[in-house]
């Protein structure tokens, strides 16, 4: 599917923001590119989690076990 745009009715300032080719034709990407970086450990393959990551998934099972502890001295 080659779909062409009128892309002269765009001001100059908006086209210089992409990336275009030697025609001069604005390349399109349907989604951002994918650069996430992957850490793992060597040692068992697994993917390594940042120290934050950790603090707040451990501070969101301490908050669920605790409103868990509340529902059973309710009942």
């Amino acid at each position: 599917m080659n779909v062409q745009y009128e892309v002269s009715k765009l001001p100059k300032k908006t086209t210089s923001l992409f990336a275009q080719d030697p025609s001069g034709l604005l390349l399109w990407f349907p989604s951002p590119p994918v650069n996430a970086p992957f850490r793992s450990d060597s040692a068992t393959g697994r993917a390594k989690h940042s120290l934050e990551y950790l603090h707040w998934r451990a501070m969101l099972k301490e908050a669920d076990k605790g409103l868990k502890q509340k529902d059973t001295k309710k009942t």
